[in-house]
C-alpha cells in the first residue's frame, strides 16, 4: 500500500520556538489546521490547505484572512462530542491519508494531550498510522512489531494503552526482554536505550504507546509502521 501523508497542526502548547515548527513544515503538504492551529500557521506565514473546527479559539482576523487566501474551511458546533483534533483526523482519514503527522497536540492541557493518544488509536483502527510529533518527542501506537533503524543512542519508552501488553520482546537495546508483560499499573517499559544499529520490538498481544526522544530537534524523519 502506498503511503499518503498529511500534516495536522493543533492548538496545543508549542514546546519550542515557533521557528522550529516553521522550518519543519516548510515545503510539506498538505497541511490541515485544527482551529487555533491556524493561528500558529499564520504566525509562521504558512497557508494551510484546510482549516477545521468550531472556531472558538481562532481570531476572526485570522479566519477571514485564510478564507480570502482560498483555504477550505469547515465549521462545527462548539458543543460537540469530538475534539477539534479528532474531527480533523477523521477528515484526513476520509480524504484517504494513511499516514497522519500531528503537531501542536502535546503540551498545555493534560486532558487534551491524553485525548490525542485516543485520536492515534482511532487512526490505527482505520488501518492508518498516526504520529504525535513535537521537537523533542514522537508518540505513536504499536500493536505487533516496530523496527527502529539508525537510531543508536536514542531513548524510548513503551506505555501500555487500554490494558496489558503481553509477549513483549525487545532486541538491540540496553534492556532486552523476552516474553515480558507491561501493565497499566507498572512502569517497566520506561526509559530504554537503543545500543545497536537496529532495534526490534515485538508485541504478541496488546497496544503500546511508543515514545521516542528526538535529539536534535525534529530529527526523526520517518516513523515506524
Amino acid at each position: 500500500m502506498s503511503v499518503n501523508t498529511c500534516y495536522i497542526i493543533a492548538g496545543g502548547e508549542l514546546l519550542a520556538p515557533i521557528s522550529l515548527y516553521k522550518d519543519f513544515l516548510l515545503n510539506r503538504k498538505p497541511i490541515i489546521a485544527a482551529d487555533s492551529g491556524g493561528e500558529y500557521l499564520q504566525k509562521m506565514g504558512i497557508t494551510p490547505d484546510y482549516l477545521l473546527g468550531d472556531f472558538d479559539s481562532i481570531s476572526e482576523k485570522t479566519l477571514s484572512g485564510m478564507k480570502k487566501d482560498g483555504v477550505s474551511t469547515r465549521v462545527f458546533p462548539e458543543e460537540k462530542d469530538e475534539t477539534d483534533l479528532e474531527i480533523t483526523a477523521t477528515f484526513a482519514l476520509k480524504k484517504g491519508f494513511n499516514r497522519i503527522i500531528i503537531l501542536g497536540a502535546w503540551g498545555g492541557r493534560p486532558d487534551q494531550s491524553l485525548a490525542g493518544i485516543a485520536v492515534l488509536n482511532k487512526i490505527k483502527r482505520e488501518k492508518a498510522h498516526g504520529v504525535i510529533l513535537n521537537p523533542q518527542n514522537s508518540l505513536e501506537l504499536i500493536s505487533d512489531f516496530a523496527c527502529l533503524e539508525k537510531e543508536k543512542g536514542r531513548r524510548f519508552s513503551l506505555i501500555p494503552w487500554g490494558g496489558k501488553v503481553s509477549g513483549l520482546r525487545i532486541k538491540g537495546c540496553k534492556f532486552n526482554v523476552k516474553n515480558a508483560v507491561l501493565t497499566p499499573w507498572g512502569t517497566l517499559g520506561i526509559s530504554n536505550e537503543i545500543l545497536e544499529e537496529k532495534a526490534e520490538i515485538f508485541l504478541e498481544k496488546g497496544l503500546a504507546v511508543l515514545v521516542r526522544d528526538l535529539e536534535p530537534y525534529f530529527s526523526l524523519e520517518d516513523v515506524s509502521q
